[in-house]
């Protein structure tokens, strides 16, 4: 777990929260930036109803951006089988921004080791 999820644990799960996404959004942010904040900062909430086993899909992907076409096709295929194919668009962008994300941002977790 990260850092930061530590300390949104330690706190109390934003997730379970059933006030407004407003409120919720700026408790994780106190909690994961405490103090004053003199750069600008994003977090994106969302709350969805809880799924089945059978309705979440995982895959592990490269940090190559020609995996970004592979997420896509990945999306697809699933909202296919679950026939939700009228979501696919706004999936596919979804899911396609959050895995350029990843691969432009994210780093690799340190080795504490």
């Amino acid at each position: 777990m990260t850092r930061s999820a530590d300390r949104l644990s330690a706190r109390g799960s934003c997730a379970a929260s059933e006030g407004p996404l407003e409120e919720t959004c700026d408790s994780a942010l106190i909690t994961l930036l405490p103090g004053h904040r003199t750069d600008d900062a994003a977090l994106l909430l969302a709350r969805t109803h809880a799924l089945g086993a059978d309705q979440v899909a995982a895959w592990e992907l490269s940090t190559d951006p020609a995996t970004v076409a592979h997420a896509r096709e990945f999306v697809c295929g699933v909202l296919t089988a679950w026939h939700l194919e009228d979501l696919s668009f706004v999936i596919e962008l979804i899911a396609s921004e959050l895995v350029t994300n990843a691969i432009r941002y994210a780093r690799p977790p340190p080795n504490y080791g």
